[in-house]
């Protein structure tokens, strides 16, 4: 609204309470698909694994179904040792990237990119840095 202020809410998704656990997820929002509105992205603890989920957002505010892209393997990726994720264009590319920091059991710690595609979901993690035990 001019003033500042906001319109009043609608519903624009929603889903059954067994499809996402609210403890369960970790969200940042960016122009994920580069077509200049804000999305949400979702990292969601699978218990033993973990993915991404995509809102993208509509021309009125609201939001497309969630857009599934990533999905660690089993065993693979323990949300209790990953970081808040973050949103930023990492690569220049027009749309906003995932990074999230992985604490190893070791002591190494090791922070992995999620680079955008242009239906707004993700590639598979990209180590961008690392951490020796011991280094911090």
């Amino acid at each position: 609204m001019a003033d500042g202020g906001f319109e009043a809410p609608f519903k624009s998704w929603s889903t059954s309470g067994a499809a996402f656990q609210a403890a369960r997820i970790e969200s940042t929002g960016g122009d994920f698909n580069g077509d200049g509105r804000g999305d949400l992205a979702i990292v969601y603890d699978y218990s033993g694994a973990t993915g991404t989920h995509t809102f993208t957002a509509t021309p009125d505010g609201g939001f497309n179904p969630p857009l599934a892209s990533w999905k660690s393997g089993d065993g693979n990726w323990y949300a209790t040792s990953s970081g808040t994720p973050i949103s930023g264009d990492t690569d220049r590319d027009g749309r906003a990237d995932i990074l999230m920091m992985y604490n190893y059991a070791a002591g190494d710690t090791r922070a992995f990119t999620l680079t955008s595609r242009p239906d707004g979901g993700f590639n598979g993690v990209q180590g961008s840095w690392y951490a020796a035990p011991g280094m911090f």
